[in-house]
């Protein structure tokens, strides 16, 4: 080849890649919106389940593997008010409560009875086609804030609660592409209804 033939072809080349740059972030952030749109058909899907069902469920937020997936359990749950502790993004978790003694029996008829209860109250995987477990598509990237958070958690696990009342928590969760578009989805308490908005809003300081 010569100079010429060699210099037209990287033109070529540059011309191509100018062009299939601008559709690379197109495309990851049509993928956000698109993961977006399928987390607002969950958190009402999981809403009137719960309401439905008389069970308490919540969407499980895996940060860091940026997977969701959705658990509920048979036995009364309920959400403190105090803030949940948390420091750099995510929660805080004491070691006692975070793994049971295996080997540990109730004593007494007291502590079977609550350890009955508290088995009750465990969550499980709620197995359904429309909300099974699902892992975030490349690019995209999901953050979480609740009404029991007192920050947005960008690491660790985060919970959005949905309680047999016909109720769920205040919540916005981000969703986000690698090229910078940031789609909040506002959930609202007392209807289960989304708000999808093409921007990142602030986390409530009330």
């Amino acid at each position: 080849m010569t100079l010429l033939e060699i210099g037209i072809a990287l033109t070529i080349v540059a011309l191509m890649v100018f062009v299939a740059v601008p559709s690379i972030e197109a495309y990851m952030g049509v993928r956000a919106r698109e993961e977006a749109g399928r987390l607002s058909g969950a958190i009402r899907y999981l809403y009137g389940q719960s309401a439905l069902s008389g069970k308490v469920c919540r969407l499980v937020f895996d940060l860091d593997e940026r997977a969701w997936w959705t658990e509920c359990t048979e036995g009364r749950f309920t959400v403190e008010r105090e803030k949940e502790r948390s420091r750099d993004g995510q929660a805080l978790v004491d070691k006692k409560d975070a793994k049971k003694e295996k080997d540990y029996e109730p004593r007494d008829e007291a502590e079977q009875m609550r350890a009955r209860v508290e088995k009750k109250a465990e969550f499980s995987e709620f197995k359904d086609e429309q909300v099974g477990k699902r892992s975030l598509p490349d690019g995209a990237n999901l953050a979480v804030w609740t009404g029991h958070q007192r920050e947005k958690y960008t690491r660790g696990k985060a919970f959005l609660y949905f309680f047999p009342q016909g109720n769920t928590e205040r919540a916005q969760v981000y969703v986000s592409s690698d090229h910078g578009e940031v789609y909040t989805l506002v959930v609202t308490p007392l209807n289960g209804r989304v708000r999808v908005l093409d921007k990142e809003l602030e986390v409530p300081r009330d």
